[in-house]
């Protein structure tokens, strides 16, 4: 079985250049009792994402099997009745094969920056509330950051902070980057840490390019008093953009993030007024087929709603069902709750397939 395994990894590469997993599974969609059929085909881990995050529970598998991408779109054909969507993931070179027949489409991750000084503006007139609310934590425990080139700082940094919170935060679907991996970075950059005035909490593994501070990984110590690790992990992006300030730096890249708005690392980076944009290093796309419109797609798009390329501009696309205020209120509440800079408007999806825009500032 072991040599059997080791030649699966090693003819992977050449086999993944023409063949794709397809998944067909069901489950009950999260927040009611609609089943929702859904077909992925991939040869990533983007469907797991949406599994964790879109299902009620785990759905159950109903086939697994290999498929090749250039029958793709005959697969997607045969089973159109008995689905409610396909979700592809492709390498962009590939799109080609699917003859643009896909209703939406998406990076498999976006970029997320804070734009200095603009992000601090959008900070005191948007997210005033959550600013207060950091600074007061911050005083409360008296946290502090420094900057750190030591290796072992980076050691307990790695198998003390980042390896238990990625594990916490997505357990079995945790994609976790190596220990030589993240090594190598740190030789080039180095370490904020997060402290109170008994010990480290918090830290930031950190590199600056070209003017910009760069924000690679994340991590936070559970061994002590969760509620000021806690406070002490909120305060990342504070420190962050401080650290940016004194230095005279014009940006912090927050790196990628998943493009649905409810996620979890995306939201968080959001309140902070972070910019969105597409990145030309992210290779993979994602693409919705939707064989027929149903109360159920509105349904799914309005649990997770997504940032996707619309008519070459970042849209956000959002189910809803219908307005039970007046609509314009609806769209007011809509884009204060959505809004980021770098996205252009808002598609509200109705269950016809239909498409009402609301344009962003």
């Amino acid at each position: 079985m072991e040599l059997f395994n080791l030649i699966k990894r090693k003819l992977y590469p050449i086999t993944s250049r023409f063949l794709c997993k397809a998944t067909l599974v069901k489950g009950i969609l999260r927040g009611n009792n609609d089943q929702f059929n859904c077909l992925f085909i991939e040869n990533e881990s983007f469907g797991t994402y949406i599994w964790r995050n879109a299902y009620e529970s785990s759905p159950h598998v109903i086939y697994r099997k290999r498929v090749r991408k250039a029958r793709i779109t005959k697969i997607i054909e045969k089973y159109a009745d008995d689905i409610d969507m396909c979700i592809v993931v492709l390498p962009f070179k590939d799109e080609k094969l699917l003859n643009e027949g896909y209703s939406f489409k998406t990076s498999k991750f976006i970029r997320q920056s804070l734009n200095l000084p603009d992000c601090l503006e959008l900070i005191e007139s948007q997210f005033r509330k959550n600013l207060k609310e950091v600074k007061r934590k911050i005083r409360k425990y008296k946290l502090t950051y420094k900057v750190s080139k030591n290796f072992e700082d980076f050691k307990r940094f790695y198998h003390e902070m980042h390896l238990p919170h990625i594990k916490k935060q997505f357990g079995s679907f945790a994609n976790i980057e190596s220990y030589e991996s993240m090594k190598s970075f740190f030789m080039k950059g180095f370490l904020m840490i997060i402290s109170d005035s008994e010990s480290d909490l918090a830290a930031a593994l950190c590199i600056v390019r070209d003017g910009i501070l760069v924000f690679r990984r994340t991590g936070v110590f559970y061994g002590g008093n969760n509620s000021v690790a806690k406070a002490a992990f909120s305060a990342i992006y504070y420190f962050l953009i401080h650290y940016a300030e004194t230095n005279g730096l014009r940006k912090v890249d927050l790196m990628w993030s998943a493009p649905f708005f409810f996620d979890g690392v995306f939201k968080k980076k959001r309140e902070w007024g972070a910019s969105i944009y597409t990145d030309d290093g992210v290779e993979s796309c994602v693409y919705f087929f939707i064989p027929k419109y149903s109360k159920k797609i509105v349904e799914f798009f309005r649990s997770n709603p997504i940032i996707i390329q619309y008519q070459n501009a970042l849209y956000g696309l959002i189910g809803y069902k219908e307005f039970t205020d007046s609509e314009e209120s609806i769209k007011t509440e809509l884009a204060r709750k959505f809004s980021s800079p770098g996205l252009k408007g808002l598609l509200l999806l109705s269950a016809d397939g239909n498409i009402s825009t609301i344009t962003l500032d």
